[in-house]
């Protein structure tokens, strides 16, 4: 994001009952931080995506071709 695209001096006050510190980002972050969420929604999947880091991380990939329709 632009420096210059943050400029418009818009003030808004945020509150929580909660002891959670609020957090401000742009609307454009909002979908990758719902698909994150939702990885990360069960204990499973948590797991999982942590041990495809952890393989990445030490070079352990997979490599998958993409087949064409009609052929097997």
């Amino acid at each position: 994001m632009d420096h210059d695209e943050c400029k418009a001096h818009t003030s808004a006050e945020t509150t929580c009952t909660s002891s959670e510190r609020p957090i401000l980002a742009p609307a454009t972050s909002d979908s990758g931080m719902q698909e994150t969420l939702h990885l990360l929604s069960t204990k499973a999947n948590a797991k999982r995506l942590r041990k495809s880091i952890a393989n990445l991380r030490a070079g352990k990939l997979l490599m998958f071709g993409i087949r064409k329709p009609g052929h097997t």
